[in-house]
């Protein structure tokens, strides 16, 4: 039995960085393999990622095949807060990509990762902060789940939340508001973070 999770990923940190890491994570494919999968390229290779820093597999069922196991979409890299953020669509069978991040982290130290994931099999969404090989995780709590579902049925004229709970747009209104919270939930923490790296970067050269 599969899976499914659907995953918005930000990767933050000094521009420079940031370009480093999307380049390394491109995955342009050959001309067969392009016919074979049907795309040109992956934008979030774990298999070129994890084989470039000689990584090792977080678990015994290895590294998820680029040309079957998931797809990723990048979207432009953006400015924020005086750093460079890049956000990553991602959807993968039987794997949180969390996982892989931890150990990907240690090799971009510069850099924050967030995970905002939600398995659609039961709705279930959790939000994971990772940097230089340390994860925090971060699970919606009740009391906002029900706003969301709450404001959701309201903006969509559907009167009862067993009502809404049924509704197909309003549910996936609901899962894009409470992705995007728990992608956001961490802003403070990664911007905390980032600074003190900075502090640190400009103190090693002063000396």
């Amino acid at each position: 039995m599969s899976v499914v999770y659907f995953n918005l990923i930000t990767v933050t940190g000094p521009r420079p960085a940031v370009l480093a890491f999307r380049h390394d994570a491109l995955r342009q494919f050959s001309p067969s393999l392009r016919k074979a999968i049907g795309l040109p390229r992956v934008d979030l290779s774990l298999e070129k990622l994890f084989r470039k820093h000689r990584l090792a597999a977080p678990s015994s069922d290895g590294i998820p095949d680029d040309g079957g196991d998931y797809c990723t979409r990048a979207l432009p890299m953006t400015e924020w807060n005086a750093y460079a953020r890049t956000l990553y669509e991602f959807h993968i069978k039987n794997n949180e990509i969390h996982a892989f991040l931890v150990p990907l982290s240690r090799c971009y130290r510069e850099l924050c990762f967030v995970d905002s994931e939600i398995c659609l099999d039961d709705g279930s969404i959790t939000s994971v902060y990772v940097s230089r090989g340390r994860a925090s995780n971060w699970d919606p709590p009740e009391d906002r789940q029900n706003w969301h579902w709450k404001r959701a049925a309201k903006e969509h004229g559907v009167a009862t939340l067993a009502a809404a709970y049924e509704d197909d747009e309003v549910r996936s209104d609901v899962e894009d508001s409470m992705l995007l919270e728990a992608l956001k939930h961490w802003d403070q923490r990664v911007l905390r973070v980032l600074r003190k790296h900075s502090q640190s970067s400009k103190q090693r050269d002063c000396l």
